[in-house]
């Protein structure tokens, strides 16, 4: 994901040059709602927070605290039963199936696929 667009190079200025009053020299709360919008869009395409905070020229707690990454629905770990193959029933070839915690399942993906969703996810 290319983070480096018009969008977020004109929030970049406009940070650099917005005019910060109050405690802890506070933002305009409009520009922060801006920022934060392009943040959200930017990492639903895939964009890490840190790369955003980089790019948008603010320190990563700032961003953290304006737009923080939601906890992962379902409350952390699963159990997870590992069968070897000879364990399974003849048939025919069986491909990974992963279930998401909202119980989309997801068929047909290859190892790296899998590897590759996980850490969109994560």
């Amino acid at each position: 994901m290319d983070i480096d667009t018009p969008r977020i190079r004109r929030l970049r200025q406009l940070l650099a040059t917005a005019p910060r009053s109050g405690a802890g020299n506070r933002y305009p709360d409009d520009l922060r709602r801006e920022v934060v919008a392009a943040v959200h869009d930017a990492r639903v395409s895939g964009a890490s927070l840190a790369g955003l905070a980089t790019a948008l020229g603010l320190p990563l707690t700032t961003l953290s605290r304006w737009a923080p990454v939601p906890a992962p629905r379902g409350g952390g770990l699963i159990r997870v039963d590992v069968v070897s193959l000879a364990a399974t029933p003849a048939g025919p070839v069986r491909t990974p199936v992963v279930e998401l915690s909202s119980g989309i399942r997801v068929h047909g993906l290859s190892l790296d696929d899998i590897v590759a969703l996980h850490g969109r996810l994560a």
